[in-house]
Parts: structure tokens; sequence; C-alpha cells
């Protein structure tokens, strides 16, 4: 059971209106997305399947004049968009409402943020994985900043898939 000032935020599953999965554009498997597209079909909710990226060969060329740097990040954003289509089509041939957006932004956390306060999900998933003692104390952790600052519930997957019945782990602020 939750308890506490954070069990607010949380809602039933039938009242669940849009998932916002995060997707990471680097990785083979997206566990994050199998689960909300899990939850999604669960709860008659559309599935928005985001993803933040950046080419770092187009963030500032010196030999392509803007616009020409303008057309080659919305042609690069275009075709992560289409990739994100194909991410979403076996929801979508399942029933499941689906949406695609694909961002040139950064910082990664930041970048959440700012989908979250356009889209206004009522549910956050986002993938986690272990991170070493030296990572952990020279970088950022973009979990811990969504843990912190992102106003939807926001759930960290892990890679294991879940069981028949998952059991989910919740904690908030004061």
């Amino acid at each position: 059971m939750v308890a506490g000032a954070w069990a607010t935020k949380l809602k039933p599953m039938d009242t669940l209106g849009l998932i916002l999965a995060v997707v990471d554009p680097t990785a083979g498997e997206q566990p994050a997305l199998a689960k909300a597209g899990r939850l999604a079909e669960a709860s008659g909710a559309c599935l928005r399947v985001f993803c933040v990226d950046r080419d770092p060969r187009l963030v500032a060329r010196l030999l392509l004049d803007p616009a020409g740097l303008t057309a080659a990040r919305a042609a690069w954003l275009a075709a992560r968009r289409d990739w994100l289509i194909g991410l979403a089509e076996p929801f979508a041939r399942a029933g499941i409402r689906t949406e695609v957006e694909a961002a040139w932004d950064g910082p990664l956390h930041a970048a959440i943020l700012r989908e979250v306060g356009l889209c206004g999900p009522d549910l956050v998933v986002k993938d986690t994985h272990w991170h070493g003692p030296l990572r952990r104390g020279l970088f950022t952790s973009t979990d811990r900043y969504l843990g912190q600052d992102c106003p939807a519930p926001l759930l960290l997957a892990k890679p294991r898939p879940w069981a028949t019945r998952p059991r989910v782990g919740a904690a908030g602020g004061p």
C-alpha cells in the first residue's frame, strides 16, 4: 500500500489517459516501452513513445549555413520519428492508441521534463540500469533528477521482464 503525499499522484489503472514511454535511442532493447505498452493495454491509455537525441555532427557545423543546418536537423528528427513509428507499430496493431515524438534537446532529464510539461502524461515510464561507482560519482543521474523533479508519477523500468502479476513499489517525497 502506498501512503503519504505521493499517493495522491497515483491514479487507478482505469483512469490513466496518457502514458509517456521514454525510449533510449542507443539501446537495442526497450524495457520501458514494453512495460508502458503493457500498462497502456491494461488501462486503455494512449501510449506516447518519446525519444531525446542529438547527432553531434549537426550541433555546430561551420560548413553548413543556418538554413542547411536547420534542414539537416529536421531530416534527422524525421528519421528518428520514423524509427519510433516502427517501435510503436506492434502496440498500434494490438489496438493501443499510439503517438510518437522525437526531440533534439538536452540534457536528457531536462528534455524529458519539458515533454512532460507539454503533454501532461498520467505516468512516465523510463528504463534504468546499473552504473558503476565511478560513473555515479562523476556524472549526474538522469533518474535522480527525474525522481526529484518529475511532476507526474515516474516508473523506472529495469531490463528484466515483468512477472504475470508484477509487484510495483512507489516512493515519494514529503
